[in-house]
């Protein structure tokens, strides 16, 4: 089973090296001005809750995505509660863009914590 997982991070990992490689070359080739602020990695939130949910699925079909989701949403009112308790009034703009950072990289850090708790939890 742990071997299974292994090939699975495998292919988790191999998938968004590719995707990289691929949206690097597509945006210095056609060269867009919209795509010019665009980063590969503001795409890998919704990727790496895929990814969530396929390492932590059971086999029961339960997984821990619903309560990754739950702390996030929760960490994002907080972020935005506490910014607008700073500055008072905020952009939409910035709001959205800082939502969008923190939200990679949670959705980052969330990954690699449900990797470690499953390999724990094999070991």
């Amino acid at each position: 089973m742990l071997l299974e997982l292994f090939k699975l991070l495998l292919f988790q990992i191999l998938f968004l090296f590719i995707f990289s490689v691929i949206f690097n070359l597509i945006k210095k080739i056609l060269k867009f001005n919209w795509i010019g602020n665009v980063k590969v990695n503001q795409f890998f939130m919704p990727i790496m809750f895929i990814y969530i949910r396929q390492i932590s699925l059971n086999k029961h079909g339960y997984s821990l995505l619903p309560y990754m989701i739950m702390i996030w949403t929760i960490c994002l009112i907080f972020i935005t509660s506490l910014l607008l308790i700073k500055k008072g009034n905020i952009g939409y703009g910035k709001l959205c863009f800082l939502l969008l950072k923190f939200s990679s990289l949670y959705s980052f850090v969330a990954w690699i914590l449900i990797v470690l708790f499953s390999v724990v939890k094999w070991i």
